[in-house]
């Protein structure tokens, strides 16, 4: 059975530093892209490697930070479009 695809983290607390640290075992499994405003919470999602397992398909678009990103995933068979 697998595990979730993609999941949205909102209102989150911390930094890069954070995720590397804490969440190492995390990513094994998943790539993470991640938006943290200054003073504010953040957002994190978290994109299974057995979804998209190439890096560079995987493109960030912050829209406000801290608040909202958009997260494109696309290859030569799909594309798919998350927004937290």
């Amino acid at each position: 059975m697998r595990g979730m695809d993609i999941f949205c983290v909102q209102e989150t607390r911390g930094s890069w530093a954070h995720i590397l640290k804490y969440m190492r075992l995390l990513l094994r499994n998943y790539w993470v892209r991640a938006s943290f405003g200054n003073g504010c919470g953040g957002i994190i999602t978290f994109i299974s490697k057995a979804s998209a397992p190439i890096d560079s398909d995987i493109v960030e678009q912050v829209i406000v930070v801290g608040r909202a990103h958009s997260v494109r995933i696309s290859s030569d068979n799909f594309q798919q479009v998350t927004y937290n």
